[in-house]
């Protein structure tokens, strides 16, 4: 009897302590927009789980500034209590947190989420993270780290949230007591993979699998790699890499030379280093797993990843081809584009087809508007029957092939889609391997 006191004390004890704990979200967002009523991070803010009745959060919102709808949105969401998305409010309020965990206000057991949702800046050199935007400046969230600092010393559980352009590096923060995680990825991002997990961040979720399950939903499908800072999530990502590096650039080919792009085929080291981790899969305790193994390294046996890896493959060959194949139009094209010389009224003019194009369409804009003299009449009309000789025309359709070619980011999103079950799967492997501690996993809405 004594000792089911002593247990029943322990219990009412740890319910209370639980019950009492602190859990606050601070939610930064929709800095740097351009002018307008709302701005693109207001369906990411509106439908963000933790700020629903019932959700047992305390929230703080720093949404916008400057555009009526957004701003009326978190006026009615918040009662009048938002503050505009700015550099010093930002600065403030992390200021703010630091002292209430330095006096104990907030203390060990109590839980803290920091989410960002506006623009991101690349990686400066020197920097840890990188920098947001916001309605003035930009933010340094190279910032947040004596702030991370400081809860773990306290035993505060932080979670960081980054969903703009590429805000990879933010999870450099991450360590065995913080989870950070970034929708973003290395490269541009699109609201929608951040929206998904926002309203995933239910009651009794996790961060880790809010992360893990709009990643793999292929209704927020985007090109970036959105990424986390655990164990697992840091050697999917790094495995994973050189699936979603070449992919960046697939909708800018006129800017971008795709020879001068990074891609790996199926052939590459890096491919098969994945298909290697992919089949580990087949590898457990026991003799007969291990037998399995062996059959599956040596072919004689299909791998349970057999599938993905197939996938994963046709999606890489079938892009590389469309992509080979843009580039032998962009290099014929480029060879063609050389300087040539015309007569325009006894008159050497001299440039490279893209200049001449250049010509005609400032010379035809001229002729609407004001309209043209006596030689430049003569020399437009010279510069279109220039263009319309054959030898141009073929120029003209290898340029149109690759700079006006849709299929390649189609092709892309294939990748993409492949890359997610390959991802979803190597987490799985790493980490049952894992022995370290998930703090993703224990961070629970």
């Amino acid at each position: 009897m004594f000792s089911r006191k002593i247990a029943l004390g322990i219990f009412v004890t740890a319910i209370s302590v639980s019950a009492f704990a602190k859990k606050e979200i601070v939610f930064f967002g929709g800095g740097g927009e351009p002018e307008g009523q709302t701005t693109i991070f207001d369906a990411t803010y509106g439908n963000f789980a933790p700020f629903k009745e019932g959700s047992g959060w305390k929230a703080r919102s720093y949404f916008d500034g400057g555009h009526h709808i957004s701003e009326a949105l978190a006026e009615d969401m918040f009662k009048g209590a938002n503050k505009p998305m700015t550099a010093q409010n930002m600065k403030a309020e992390i200021a703010s947190l630091k002292q209430r965990i330095q006096s104990g206000d907030l203390k060990s057991g109590d839980q803290l989420l920091i989410t960002v949702a506006t623009h991101g800046a690349k990686q400066k050199d020197g920097q840890r993270t990188h920098s947001v935007t916001t309605t003035d400046t930009d933010f340094d969230m190279d910032e947040l780290k004596t702030l991370r600092d400081l809860a773990e010393a306290k035993g505060v559980q932080l979670g960081i949230v980054d969903m703009s352009c590429h805000s990879g590096p933010v999870t450099s923060l991450g360590s065995d007591k913080t989870c950070v995680v970034s929708m973003g990825g290395e490269g541009v991002a699109w609201n929608i993979s951040g929206d998904k997990f926002g309203q995933l961040l239910t009651k009794g979720n996790s961060l880790e699998n809010a992360f893990l399950t709009s990643r793999k939903d292929q209704r927020a499908l985007v090109l970036g790699a959105p990424q986390i800072s655990t164990d697992a999530g840091k050697r999917a990502f790094n495995a994973t890499k050189f699936l979603t590096e070449s992919l960046m650039g697939s909708d800018q080919l006129a800017d971008i030379p795709l020879s001068e792009m990074s891609c790996y085929g199926s052939s590459s080291l890096p491919f098969l280093r994945l298909v290697s981790d992919l089949k580990k899969v087949d590898k457990a305790a026991g003799f007969q797993s291990y037998y399995k193994y062996a059959r599956v390294q040596v072919g004689l046996d299909k791998s349970k990843n057999q599938p993905v890896i197939d996938k994963m493959k046709a999606a890489l060959d079938d892009y590389n081809a469309a992509r080979d194949k843009l580039i032998q139009s962009q290099e014929e094209a480029e060879k063609l584009n050389k300087r040539e010389c015309i007569n325009v009224a006894d008159t050497k003019m001299c440039g490279t087809k893209e200049q001449f194009i250049s010509g005609v369409t400032a010379l035809t804009a001229k002729k609407k508007s004001n309209g043209l003299s006596p030689k430049e009449a003569i020399e437009l009309a010279t510069y279109q029957k220039y263009i319309n000789m054959a030898s141009f025309k073929k120029w003209q359709t290898l340029r149109s092939s690759f700079r006006n070619d849709k299929t390649l980011h189609d092709k892309a999103m294939n990748v993409a889609k492949a890359e997610r079950e390959v991802y979803d799967e190597l987490y799985k492997i790493y980490s049952a391997e894992n022995k370290k501690p998930n703090p993703c996993r224990d961070f629970k809405l």
